[in-house]
């Protein structure tokens, strides 16, 4: 159903639709995409029964929490489209300050996730509508960006650390983080649009977890060792490894802890 108003107070472009139970709130996001649905459209769920994060994982989607899915139509080209998953991180680690009047120590994760003293709170899944002939320079029809945050609790035995903003001592509801969000990505928009991607990229990076570490990305059954320097204008990670030599890489994932199993 659609929620008109209720205890969500969204910014003007925003359609929000709300459900007690979803299979995957990002599933529901791509029927309303391809019937044509805005973009700004938020799926929402109280509870989802086959959530998933990135790479095909499930989610462990605990009540009190947080899953939604936004609709994008961006008119960039295919080649920039990642741009925006570094721009939903920041505003979700800006929406955290802002909703919380506090400091919280917010990390972001390469690619896609945000931590809070070293453990993770939430993570975000971008998914595009690609044809098969479809041009670099091309813009994809639509984008979901899906969002998973731990507002109440967090999953237990996921094999890396993980926090909520509960256990940070913070009681936070969904409408009042969702009003905070929407807020901050609109900001972050037009300051993308009007002077690209450097001013997110280096927010992002003045943000960045383990940035000078050494870390291990894995990359489908390839593991690769190295120091963390930087990411490249086009959010490429790039590591060096003792010899000197660099990697740049546009996929794959840092292991946070032991190897991630879910969420």
């Amino acid at each position: 159903m659609v929620s008109p108003s209720g205890p969500f107070q969204l910014p003007c472009g925003y359609f929000l639709h709300i459900f007690d139970v979803l299979e995957s709130t990002m599933d529901e996001a791509y029927k309303l995409a391809k019937a044509g649905a805005p973009a700004g459209t938020i799926v929402l769920a109280q509870r989802q029964t086959k959530g998933r994060g990135r790479l095909g994982r499930p989610w462990v989607s605990l009540m009190g929490n947080l899953f939604i899915s936004l609709i994008f139509r961006p008119t960039c080209p295919l080649s920039r489209v990642s741009e925006l998953g570094f721009l939903l991180a920041h505003s979700v680690g800006l929406a955290l300050s802002a909703c919380t009047s506090s400091s919280l120590e917010v990390h972001y994760k390469w690619p896609n996730d945000i931590l809070v003293r070293n453990r993770k709170i939430a993570g975000l899944l971008l998914e595009a509508e690609l044809s098969a002939d479809m041009l670099a320079s091309s813009s994809p029809q639509w984008l979901v960006v899906g969002l998973g945050l731990n507002l109440k609790s967090a999953p237990e035995d996921v094999g890396y650390p993980v926090t909520s903003l509960q256990a940070e001592g913070f009681s936070v509801s969904p409408s009042r983080f969702l009003s905070f969000l929407c807020l901050e990505i609109d900001h972050l928009l037009t300051q993308w649009g009007d002077q690209g991607f450097s001013p997110i990229r280096e927010a992002w990076l003045s943000k960045a977890w383990g940035i000078g570490r050494e870390m291990t990305l894995l990359r489908g059954k390839e593991k690769i060792t190295g120091f963390f320097e930087t990411i490249a204008p086009d959010g490429s990670i790039i590591l060096k490894n003792e010899e000197g030599a660099r990697y740049q890489m546009a996929t794959g994932e840092i292991l946070l802890g032991l190897q991630q199993n879910s969420n």
